[in-house]
């Protein structure tokens, strides 16, 4: 595992550099100063206390740094680590605290070589504890994680975001609070999954949960409020890119379904082989009746929306009565009558009337005799508003 690797490597670094910064101060508290012949002259000695006070400075330098770096590698361990290793440390510090101790008394008695010493057994304990305890080979406890999975920091950045909202708002507006619907991004992109999806909102709902209770709600109104407040918004393009990855039918389907229960708000799209570009409803190729059938299985009530925006500013003409159409929605409420039964009357045909004539003239005049002259929703490469490419001299594709 590439991030349990990337964790171990981080602990065994910072250990390694701890150890060797250590050493340095050891070694000159450590290391006799040698004297060829008893000093004769104050001079002489000035010079040896000269020497030996510098030895004692660099030694508290390297302990005052080791001491940093330790604090940081405990700091590091308490917040990323399991209650097992919050525990552990805990325990261990009592030897270190006691050290520091020692090493205060000696410093008050000007006693620097003795303040140094306990500095030193104080690094040298809780340096030894972690690294038996979770970071050499074989070690009881488990690693902290210092480096996580972008999926694991982005849950739970998200969560604390979401659930943050969702306690202002609702202080201020009570029941009237907005609701916030997550929207699934294209398939592909972090956090785009059925499954990421739903873990999202369900992390999300229990942080919120659990600062209700803290404000005094009780645990039944705080998850009735975050159950209302937070779900989804699901996407059926975004959803549907997975098709650029050789899924099907049944795997768009099976997101759905995974995500139906807290679904509150659609964007009821279409798209042609994957492509994020939204077309009326029926015109692609996305299994819009199925998904439907499972979100209303699980009593969806929320508004299914259809984004025609780009649509419109593509084609210059409004999606509305083409969406209606192929929805089959009644023009009285009697039913009746549906949009799909008078489509086309006004004497163009409409996109669900059928094959229409053969190579009809009016497709080569606007799109050209091969694809690349058809729209990008649709497969091909017309991007609207340039001029358009007439049969003759267009490349047969």
């Amino acid at each position: 595992n590439f991030v349990r690797t990337q964790n171990h490597g981080f602990w065994e670094e910072r250990i390694s550099q701890l150890t060797q910064i250590k050493a340095r101060g050891d070694r000159l508290i450590d290391e006799p100063i040698k004297v060829a012949q008893p000093a004769n002259t104050p001079s002489e000695l000035a010079k040896i206390q000269q020497l030996y006070a510098r030895d004692i400075n660099d030694a508290g330098v390297y302990f005052e740094t080791a001491e940093k770096t330790l604090n940081s590698l405990y700091s590091y361990a308490m917040k990323n680590g399991d209650d097992k290793v919050k525990a552990y440390l805990k325990e261990v510090s009592k030897g270190y605290l006691k050290e520091q101790e020692a090493a205060i008394m000696a410093m008050n008695n000007n006693n620097s070589i003795e303040q140094l010493k306990h500095s030193s057994e104080a690094i040298n304990t809780m340096l030894h504890a972690i690294n038996n305890g979770f970071v050499r080979s074989g070690a009881p406890l488990k690693t902290p994680q210092v480096i996580v999975p972008i999926e694991e920091f982005a849950l739970e950045k998200a969560s604390k975001t979401f659930s943050n909202l969702v306690v202002k708002a609702y202080d201020r507006y009570k029941d009237s609070a907005p609701i916030i619907n997550i929207e699934n991004p294209p398939f592909g992109v972090l956090l785009s999954t059925g499954d990421d999806m739903k873990n999202l909102v369900e992390r999300s709902r229990n942080e919120t949960v659990k600062k209700l209770v803290d404000e005094g709600y009780s645990e039944s109104k705080a998850r009735s409020i975050a159950n209302k407040h937070i779900g989804i918004t699901w996407d059926t393009v975004h959803s549907a890119a997975m098709r650029r990855q050789g899924f099907g039918d049944e795997e768009i389907i099976s997101e759905a379904k995974k995500v139906a229960s807290y679904v509150k708000h659609m964007h009821m799209n279409d798209s042609l082989g994957g492509s994020t570009q939204d077309l009326p409803p029926g015109m692609g190729d996305v299994p819009l009746k199925q998904i439907m059938q499972e979100f209303d299985k699980k009593g969806f009530a929320g508004n299914r929306v259809f984004e025609g925006g780009a649509f419109f500013a593509m084609h210059q003409t409004s999606p509305h009565i083409m969406t209606l159409a192929n929805l089959n929605s009644p023009v009285m409420e009697s039913g009746a009558v549906t949009w799909s039964d008078i489509a086309g009357l006004g004497g163009q045909p409409m996109y669900y009337s059928g094959l229409g004539p053969n190579l009809p003239d009016y497709h080569f005049s606007v799109y050209g005799g091969g694809h690349t002259g058809l729209p990008v929703e649709l497969g091909g490469q017309q991007m609207g508003g340039g001029a358009r490419s007439r049969f003759s001299g267009t490349p047969m594709n």
